[in-house]
């Protein structure tokens, strides 16, 4: 060679493509903690107790604040959205419905005021009455009591 020599290994990457792989790299990681958190969590819960969780959740605002929006504009949970300051998320399925309300915020609050309009009552005076005896947490915790009391009525008492 003309008094050269020539460099071994590879080639000096460029700032873009060093930043690129990091940027990849990092995605990577955040998949990795997400479906690591995402596993730990119950498939269901209670309907009620997830859309509890979903309607106070702060990604419920997140699509509503940007500034510079279009159709293709979306919100997309992170590791952090799985345990918020309101509480853990009660299960698979409340995250999963909360990546989609979150991104259709304004179908899931009509769909929450349709139902909440089903479950009250207008009193004589025409004061709204909350339809207490209808609601599934009441209608949960009468079919745990049943259920117990049933039981109990099976198990023999033995004094000792």
């Amino acid at each position: 060679m003309d008094g050269m020599k020539r460099k071994r290994g590879r080639p000096k990457l460029s700032e873009e493509e060093k930043n690129r792989r990091a940027q990849k790299r990092k995605l990577n990681r955040n998949d990795d903690a997400w479906d690591a958190k995402f596993q730990t969590l119950p498939d269901s819960a209670s309907p009620s107790v997830e859309l509890s969780w979903i309607r106070s959740h702060p990604a419920m605002l997140r699509l509503a604040r940007f500034r510079e929006m279009d159709k293709d504009t979306r919100v997309i949970l992170e590791v952090d959205d799985i345990t918020p300051s309101h509480g853990e998320a009660p299960s698979k399925a409340a995250v999963t419905m909360l990546q989609h309300w979150s991104n259709n915020p304004d179908d899931f609050h009509k769909n929450l005021l349709a139902e909440q309009r089903k479950a009250t009552k207008i009193d004589a005076d025409g004061s709204i009455v909350d339809n207490v005896e209808e609601s599934q947490e009441i209608k949960d915790i009468d079919a745990l009591i049943a259920s117990i009391a049933g039981a109990i009525e099976d198990m023999e008492l033995v004094d000792g």
